[in-house]
């Protein structure tokens, strides 16, 4: 760790560094540092200037196992690695992958789970623990579960894959909840409708599941997707019933596992298999999107809510694309908090299958802006030909795990990369990269700043400059003369 305290702040110095006065730190500069502006606090002990960035992708890892049913989710609370599952020709196999910045690389390939598989899903609790789902459709397409855990050395640990149900099965869908710490599966049966699984508190490869519980007795269905509602501690879910028949609902999953489902919504009477969902936590609400086939296949939007167990305050339909050159073919969705914004992905149809994030304004259940999508340049295939995808979403610096056959690429939402949790100070001067930093942290006074109001306070702007207006990154501070800031 490249930092040394100055007086009044507790960091420990490892670097042997003259410490300085009054508040302050010293740190190496990782790039050119200007006079005044903002810096964080890197991983590396190392600080750097808040600078903004454009709307993009990193680099493109390959591995040529990776092929159907992929979904991704992150294993660790710093979302630096992430668990991701696919199937390769008819075997599940999955990999440790490394977020870092907008560089993915993936590790090695596990199998982990036999062949004669289809209809993955995957879910993590954020903390080590991993489940996947699948069934196997040479052996009476019974449903089985295989959880485990992962090791600093990026090494998965593979429990011994069991049957949920002798009951033959199809599409699967699982969520972690975070609130009562459980896994919760949902599959569509052979013999009619829909049944779900609750998980103990998961533990390494040793986690076992409570007795089937049916959640829609009608014909045997589709496929659902889930995702978890932060606002009001509910799994909300999108799923066919019927062939093309859509609905909404709510789960309410207690800490013994018991799972309390509401009234069902229809949503729409002729849709595709491609539809997803995920929470808007700004707005309290859930977002659902999915292809309309009566209306020229024109993809659509509805918000509610799940302020109870049953679907609520149901938004009007809302068209997102108009068919035409934008037609999904598979899709993942996931929210962008304090942005009010969906990031969608989708694998464009009449586009020779190209991937393609669009990001949608919702700020209301009737008002939605669709933004500029966002093309990758890779060949076809990099979106991988599912249904209802997951992909991976790192929320605190807006990164998205884009991944499809053979590959894997990491998009950023235009932003900054300042945050609450790494913003440390301002520093006292100009510094070179790799140059020596001395910055005034919290409990010190910022003496090179320039008109300034006395009382007011000062927020971070994504390019690092001070602006009264409130944002949705951290407040630098309160002024105590023209040029000093209180760093608060």
């Amino acid at each position: 760790m490249a930092l040394t305290k100055g007086s009044g702040f507790g960091v420990a110095s490892s670097s042997g560094g003259a410490a300085a006065s009054g508040g302050t730190i010293t740190a190496i500069a990782s790039g050119t540092i200007p006079n005044g502006k903002p810096v964080i606090l890197q991983s590396d002990g190392t600080v750097k200037a808040v600078e903004g960035h454009s709307t993009g992708f990193g680099n493109v890892a390959s591995s040529s196992s990776i092929q159907y049913d992929i979904q991704s989710n992150f294993l660790t609370e710093d979302k630096t690695k992430i668990f991701i599952t696919w199937r390769n020709g008819s075997t599940m196999q999955a990999s440790v992958g490394t977020v870092d910045g907008t560089t993915l690389t993936f590790g090695t390939v596990n199998s982990i789970g036999p062949s004669s598989t289809s209809y993955t899903s995957s879910a993590t609790d954020g903390k080590g623990n991993w489940m996947c789902t699948y069934h196997r459709y040479n052996y009476n397409d019974w449903p089985y579960v295989v959880c485990g855990t992962f090791s600093d050395t990026d090494t998965l640990q593979i429990g011994s894959a069991s049957t949920l149900t002798t009951v033959g099965s199809s599409r699967s869908s699982c969520v972690y909840h975070p609130g009562v710490n459980k896994f919760y599966i949902v599959w569509s049966c052979h013999n009619g409708g829909f049944r779900s699984f609750a998980s103990s508190t998961p533990n390494g490869t040793s986690t076992t599941f409570s007795s089937a519980d049916p959640i829609d007795s009608t014909s045997y269905g589709n496929g659902s997707y889930m995702w978890y509602d932060s606002t009001h501690e509910k799994i909300g879910i999108i799923y066919q019933p019927t062939s093309s028949t859509t609905y909404i609902n709510g789960i309410d999953l207690n800490s013994s596992g018991t799972a309390t489902e509401g009234t069902r919504y229809q949503i729409n009477n002729n849709s595709d298999q491609v539809f997803s969902g995920c929470h808007h936590s700004d707005l309290g609400l859930n977002v659902v999107v999915y292809t309309d086939k009566d209306d020229s296949n024109k993809s659509k939007l509805r918000t509610f809510d799940l302020n109870g167990n049953t679907p609520s305050s149901v938004g009007t339909e809302l068209e997102v694309t108009s068919g035409g050159s934008f037609q999904w073919d598979s899709l993942g969705i996931n929210y962008s908090t304090g942005t009010n914004t969906v990031i969608l992905v989708f694998r464009n149809y009449n586009d020779s299958y190209y991937g393609w994030v669009l990001p949608v304004t919702v700020s209301g259940a009737s008002t939605i802006v669709v933004g500029t999508p966002t093309k990758h340049t890779e060949a076809t295939g990099l979106v991988n030909p599912s249904d209802s995808e997951k992909y991976a979403w790192d929320d605190d610096n807006k990164k998205l795990v884009y991944h499809g056959t053979g590959k894997g690429s990491i998009w950023r939402q235009a932003g900054s990369n300042v945050n609450a949790d790494n913003f440390i100070g301002i520093p006292t001067t100009a510094v070179a990269n790799g140059g020596s930093a001395t910055v005034t942290v919290i409990g010190g006074v910022s003496e090179n700043q320039s008109g300034l109001t006395i009382g007011k306070s000062y927020f971070i702007n994504d390019d690092g400059t001070l602006s009264e207006t409130a944002t949705t990154k951290p407040r630098a501070g309160i002024a105590i003369a023209a040029n000093k800031l209180l760093i608060r």
